[in-house]
């Protein structure tokens, strides 16, 4: 038996920048299959936990809460993470509904309280705390779940991890939506948990010799979380980690001073870059428009081209810094499926 672990799928995500309508719906649809690939591992006798973010936000139309659904059933345990709730005690989010239909199946607060959820899985003590409204609120949490780690009824012979949706020592301002796991919290708790398993980062990384997990979303939303992508798997040997998305595979850059011309690509996800002199404009954005027109495995595409003596600002569509690129690719996609969203 396995304990198989994965957090963040952000199912219903609605990115506009850097896609165009058909690649919108085609990432949501790449989300989807990725976690659907992890629900199959799931053999006789493994159990699944996700740890929070199940969906893009706390509100969802009809076909995501059908598919949210669908993954809390096959999934053992889900907990809620900041996307999945709010902070409006008068509002009811997806998830609370589907933890209705699915009495037990999901590990959610009550509102403005500090509530912590332990018990075996697979052999294995697990402890949840799912997100709550204050910094305050989840610290208590923390001190209880140390609490359940050393009660009386637990056999200290069997593996325990803590499950936490939060930042780890992280160096911005705290928001309603945000918690902080601080680095002396963690030598604290792992006095008496094996192992901690973190949520909401969706940059893999582990600390404290390894039993500091910051586990990673398993698909990227977006350019700002890209990187290899996996999930945890907690046997009778230990712990590994499974990849189920290859940075090298489905990122790709294109140097437009360095590079030949980018005609074809595998990559979900390319990013554009360098610096050209405004007679060359039309001929990259022609580029940038043909990859979309040729290219239907892309869901995003940003270009960080600037124009050489054009002064920088934000743009929108192809994102880049000046103002004519992104317009030029608009008009050589405007009759074509792939339209940007501008």
């Amino acid at each position: 038996m396995a304990l198989i672990i994965y957090t963040d799928p952000h199912i219903g995500v609605n990115r506009a920048g850097n896609t165009t309508p058909a690649s919108r719906e085609a990432l949501r649809q790449s989300i989807l299959s990725t976690l659907d690939g992890v629900i199959d591992m799931k053999e006789e006798g493994h159990q699944l936990l996700c740890l929070g973010d199940l969906f893009d936000t706390y509100s969802n139309p009809e076909p995501v809460i059908r598919q949210g659904m669908r993954i809390v059933e096959e999934t053992t345990l889900t907990l809620a993470g900041n996307h999945d709730v709010t902070a409006d005690a008068d509002k009811m989010g997806s998830m609370q509904l589907i933890a209705e239909q699915f009495p037990g199946k999901v590990v959610q607060a009550t509102f403005n309280e500090a509530e912590v959820y332990s018990q075996y899985i697979s052999n294995v003590f697990v402890t949840m705390v799912p997100h709550v409204t204050t910094q305050k609120l989840f610290d208590i949490c923390l001190d209880k779940a140390q609490l359940h780690a050393t009660g009386r009824m637990v056999d200290m012979t069997k593996p325990r991890i803590l499950c936490l949706h939060c930042n780890y020592n992280s160096p911005h301002e705290l928001t309603e939506t945000s918690l902080n796991l601080a680095p002396e919290q963690v030598e604290k708790l792992l006095k008496v948990f094996d192992y901690i398993f973190v949520g909401h980062e969706h940059q893999p990384r582990d600390l404290f010799d390894g039993r500091l997990i910051i586990l990673g979303n398993i698909h990227p939303t977006g350019f700002s979380d890209i990187s290899d992508k996996r999930i945890a798997i907690l046997d009778g040997e230990g712990i590994r980690f499974e990849q189920v998305w290859n940075m090298s595979e489905g990122y790709e850059e294109w140097d437009v001073n360095e590079d030949p011309p980018l005609t074809s690509t595998q990559a979900q996800f390319v990013r554009v870059k360098g610096a050209v002199p405004s007679e060359q404009i039309g001929e990259i954005s022609k580029s940038i428009a043909n990859l979309w027109k040729t290219n239907p495995n892309l869901l995003a595409l940003r270009s960080e081209v600037t124009v050489v003596g054009v002064e920088q600002q934000d743009t929108s569509g192809a994102e880049v810094t000046a103002e004519t690129l992104p317009a030029l690719v608009e008009r050589e996609l405007a009759d074509h499926p792939a339209r940007l969203a501008m």
